[in-house]
């Protein structure tokens, strides 16, 4: 199982503060997500390019820039 489970944004849908982002965001925000997800290696981390080992500075770039957007109101 991964550790940092995007799959559960995915899942329970996006918010926006209180309210829900119309459709059309709501899908893009799911395919971007799920692009990410992809990308996500087994122990949680990630890797510059497919097949490639995990790297930490690509893994906390990620996690940071997700931090930001929940700081924005941006919630799964």
């Amino acid at each position: 199982s991964k550790v940092y489970q995007l799959n559960d944004a995915v899942d329970h849908g996006i918010t926006q503060g209180d309210q829900c982002v119309d459709t059309a965001e709501r899908y893009t925000i799911y395919q971007l997500l799920k692009k990410l997800m992809d990308k996500q290696q087994p122990n949680g981390a990630f890797s510059w390019f497919d097949g490639m080992h995990p790297d930490r500075y690509m893994t906390q770039y990620i996690v940071t820039g997700l931090a930001r957007l929940q700081k924005l109101g941006v919630q799964d």
